[in-house]
């Protein structure tokens, strides 16, 4: 497994933290770059796949683990949590049994940490604090 650095939500952005659909609309190519896209438009094609089934329906998982509405903010709790449900299912069920375990479990890892650039992104660009 891989270190992940998780964002730090810069003080003036709590509570303005952003969400999937934020990040999709925030990935428009004069923001950022295209390597950088890849884990949130995989997290927007997952929710759409979710959605065909109505108990699912606008859902996806982050880091593969955490089931969330596109709506909902990714706070760093959230983030946190994520990595933990990981980290924790990891000591219980031991590593990847075979070489298509390990390529999914290494896909999850690489569109986490993509949408975590994303969001470390997003608090550069929109980080504007208030004035003393």
């Amino acid at each position: 497994m891989t270190a992940i650095n998780v964002p730090i939500t810069p003080k003036d952005m709590i509570g303005h933290e952003p969400s999937l659909s934020d990040l999709e609309k925030f990935i428009c190519p004069e923001n950022i770059n295209e390597e950088y896209c890849r884990g949130v438009k995989q997290y927007i094609i997952d929710a759409q796949a979710y959605t065909q089934s109505s108990q699912h329906e606008g859902k996806y998982y982050l880091y593969g683990q955490k089931q969330i509405e596109k709506s909902t903010p990714i706070t760093q709790l959230l983030i946190e949590e994520a990595i933990e449900i990981n980290k924790s299912r990891f000591e219980k069920y031991g590593g990847p049994c075979n070489s298509f375990e390990a390529m999914s479990i290494q896909k999850h890892e690489n569109d986490f940490i993509s949408v975590l650039s994303v969001i470390e992104k997003y608090y550069s660009m929109y980080n504007i604090p208030n004035p003393p």
